[in-house]
């Protein structure tokens, strides 16, 4: 018998607000997985968005879960 961990990845949910070199303010809800610090989580924002002047803040939403592979099984109902 398969168990969830078969299927999904536990991961955590943040809201964040970033400044970009235009002084625009974003802010988008980004996932990251549970074992990342909030390090880890400045660092690959400002690694993986462009233009970006400094992370203002990062707030941990809720948890989620992330599919480990795309499967396609039954439909819902």
């Amino acid at each position: 018998m398969k168990k969830i961990e078969d299927y999904w990845n536990d991961v955590l949910i943040y809201s964040v607000v970033f400044t970009t070199l235009e002084e625009r303010m974003i802010s988008k809800i980004l996932i990251f997985p549970m074992d990342y610090t909030m390090e880890d989580i400045h660092t690959s924002i400002m690694t993986n968005f462009e233009n970006i002047k400094c992370v203002d803040s990062v707030d941990e939403y809720m948890f989620g879960m992330a599919l480990k592979n795309k499967t396609i099984g039954k439909s819902a109902c």
